[in-house]
């Protein structure tokens, strides 16, 4: 009797025997209890078994919202912030006062040097054909003879426009000046005499950069006038008290010398006590001495 293979195919003699029907057998040891499940049944060609990688579930993605959509969903972004709606409202109010202020100093400034690099910077709203060649003329009257003449057009309104702004500025400039400068006179009467003799010139020659002007030069001159006319009335106040306190002491001496004349009955006064009264005997007694003393006063109240 042969014997049972190993392997797959092997059977048993005894299974279907019914001596061995009802009896117990052992499971036949068929090689695929060491299979590992979570590996292929399949080998590849070297033997070796091959890995089940795991599948992930896909994720549905959202679907993109409309920007619309989104701005309604979102209602706190940064763009719908008032503050950030109150900064560009600032940022176009600066825009338009610059914008203004710009304009002025166009019209405020024509007194000062035009400079060209000013001009150049400035973007205009023709192609300067002055800028370009003869060749690159031609070609473009031959290639776009009516956007040639229609820049050409453009080139001469704006220029025309620029230069009677210019002059319209300088006439302004012109009137404004010439306003002050007779507001100026009117109130000093005597700027137009300094004037015409070239007293001012000649300040406005000596310094340009202190004296710019006719004003300027002129109140620099009142004040040198001022300070000179200060001095002199003060040199001029001082003389007349010093005068009128002569005079004073002067009045004061001679009534001061006057009244003691006359309180002394006009007597001359000598140092010490005279002679004759000191001795009298020498003189012819008191009483010829008091009658001398008595005529002398006499003569004296009358002039002797």
């Amino acid at each position: 009797m042969p014997e049972p293979t190993e392997g797959a195919n092997m059977t048993s003699a005894t299974l279907g025997t019914p001596a061995t029907a009802d009896a117990l057998t052992p499971p036949v040891n068929d090689g695929f209890g060491r299979i590992d499940p979570t590996v292929d049944s399949v080998s590849d060609v070297d033997g070796a078994p091959v890995k089940v990688e795991e599948t992930k579930p896909v994720e549905a993605k959202p679907a993109e919202a409309k920007p619309g959509e989104r701005a309604e969903k979102d209602p706190d972004r940064f763009d719908k912030h008032p503050r950030f709606q109150e900064l560009l409202k600032e940022r176009d109010s600066f825009k338009l006062e610059l914008e203004n202020i710009k304009g002025q100093l166009k019209v405020l400034t024509p007194q000062q040097k035009e400079t060209v690099q000013a001009r150049e910077e400035k973007e205009l709203p023709y192609k300067d054909i002055t800028k370009l060649t003869k060749e690159q003329v031609l070609e473009w009257q031959e290639d776009d003879p009516v956007g040639y003449a229609a820049n050409l057009y453009q080139q001469m309104l704006h220029e025309a426009r620029e230069t009677l702004n210019r002059e319209k500025a300088t006439e302004s400039y012109k009137t404004t000046v010439k306003g002050t400068y007779e507001r100026y006179a009117k109130n000093n009467p005597d700027f137009m005499q300094l004037w015409n003799s070239g007293d001012i010139q000649k300040v406005m020659d000596s310094n340009p950069i202190l004296f710019p002007n006719a004003i300027s030069a002129h109140m620099a001159m009142k004040l040198h006038m001022s300070k000179d006319m200060g001095e002199k009335a003060t040199k001029e106040a001082v003389n007349k008290a010093v005068k009128e306190a002569e005079e004073r002491v002067t009045k004061n001496f001679q009534a001061k010398r006057n009244a003691a004349v006359i309180g002394d009955g006009g007597a001359v006064k000598v140092d010490g006590i005279p002679d004759e009264l000191k001795n009298p005997d020498k003189y012819g007694g008191t009483t010829a001495v008091g009658a001398m003393r008595l005529q002398r006063l006499r003569q004296q109240a009358a002039g002797g």
